[in-house]
């Protein structure tokens, strides 16, 4: 950190607190935006410089391709899922696409221990910014509290909705306002996870 300026110190500090919040590196326009640097080229230069200081790599080609070559935050390969079958557990192994990694941090988790991804398909929940196409991250478990957001198996069929209890039965909210509500016998319900994250490819 000595062999750099002041002001490349700073574009440093800005881009892990851009990893840290969003999990993701600023562009080279986001990173022009926040201090007042007109041209790419100009970017480009502090960037060279916290390159050649071993501060960071570049992926070339790719818009958020910034890395930090230290200090960077442990990251933990949890499975990701595709569409759950009807009747079949979530976690059995021939419905898994592969594995993501992920900064546990992000979401306040300490271990990759009975965490998963599910790939969300329609757009039950786009008030909540959870559209089609998006990753969750899912803690295993088997009980909610109201207004969760939750992975429950209904009639067979795996569904993401907000949680809340009545009486005695239990109410699956989208949160699509041209969509109406879910309503659950107790005993028919199984909660396979809550929702604690959401990861979106840009």
């Amino acid at each position: 950190m000595n062999t750099i300026t002041d002001r490349q110190r700073e574009i440093y500090e800005f881009i892990r607190s851009s990893i840290d919040e969003r999990g993701i590196p600023p562009t080279m326009r986001e990173i022009g935006a926040q201090f007042g640097i007109r041209s790419t080229n100009g970017v480009d230069r502090h960037l060279a410089a916290l390159e050649r200081g071993g501060l960071i790599t570049r992926e070339r080609g790719k818009s958020h391709g910034i890395r930090l070559t230290s200090g960077e935050r442990p990251m933990a390969s949890i499975p990701l899922l595709g569409r759950v079958a009807a009747g079949t557990p979530v976690l059995s192994p021939e419905h898994r696409e592969g594995e993501i990694k992920v900064d546990l941090s992000l979401f306040k988790l300490r271990s990759p221990q009975g965490i998963f991804a599910l790939k969300v398909k329609g757009d039950s929940m786009v008030d909540s910014h959870i559209v089609d196409g998006d990753s969750l991250i899912i803690h295993s478990q088997n009980v909610a509290r109201d207004g969760d957001i939750v992975v429950a198996m209904v009639d067979g069929e795996a569904t993401v909705k907000r949680f809340f209890q009545e009486k005695n039965r239990v109410r699956l909210q989208p949160e699509n306002r041209t969509m109406r509500p879910i309503y659950v016998e107790r005993g028919d319900l199984r909660v396979l996870g809550k929702v604690v994250g959401v990861l979106r490819k840009i």
